[in-house]
């Protein structure tokens, strides 16, 4: 009971914190752990990834084990989230080259359009059961589930041409970005634009 209310607490204030700082209301939120990423590209066979350097990490403490070679080769589950979650080489010899958030970005957007055109080939719908099981051992949400069943029925079918990517790019330090009020401010708009009742306007024709 104690872990669900400090949960709960955690999430209503992820709401305020990011609504606050996009200028936008955050209906809802949700909390996802490593275990359904995995699971998740597992249900679908692996991902068919182009890895853009040698990433190599080894941390006994937290048994982090991250060896991938340059190249596009097919990974599992817990490979692809070492893909997206490498960020510096400690205990390897050699050590590979650092990667800072822009690169880790890329490599989230690249893990999630291999996973949408997996989704939608007929044999990723009927592999959905599978993705649902992972997402309901592992994900707390507060979305209410008729809403979440709304959800997949929109974006299962979705065009992927139709995806926009809002990112923020900032001014990397070597420890953290930092953001301009006007890249701030840019992201917020696009975010409402996309959140208007009728959604964006149809784009002007090009002269």
């Amino acid at each position: 009971k104690d872990r669900d209310e400090r949960q709960k607490f955690a999430m209503e204030n992820v709401k305020k914190l990011y609504g606050d700082f996009l200028d936008i209301d955050i209906d809802y939120v949700s909390i996802v752990d490593f275990q359904t990423f995995v699971d998740v590209v597992d249900a679908y066979g692996g991902l068919t990834i182009d890895v853009d350097q040698n990433m190599c990490h080894r941390d006994n403490a937290d048994g982090t084990n991250i060896n991938l070679k340059k190249g596009i080769q097919q990974l599992d589950g817990k490979k692809t989230l070492d893909f997206v979650r490498y960020r510096m080489s400690m205990n390897c010899s050699p050590k590979t080259k650092e990667s800072n958030d822009f690169e880790r970005n890329a490599r989230q957007q690249q893990v999630i359009s291999k996973l949408l055109d997996k989704i939608t080939t007929p044999q990723g719908l009927l592999n959905l059961s599978s993705v649902f099981d992972a997402v309901a051992k592992n994900v707390k949400t507060d979305i209410p589930s008729v809403q979440i069943e709304s959800l997949i029925k929109t974006y299962v079918s979705i065009d992927l041409d139709k995806i926009e990517y809002v990112h923020l790019e900032g001014r990397w330090d070597g420890k953290y970005v930092r953001l301009s009020d006007e890249d701030v401010a840019m992201a917020s708009e696009r975010l409402k634009v996309q959140l208007l009742p009728d959604g964006p306007p149809p784009a002007e024709p090009e002269q």
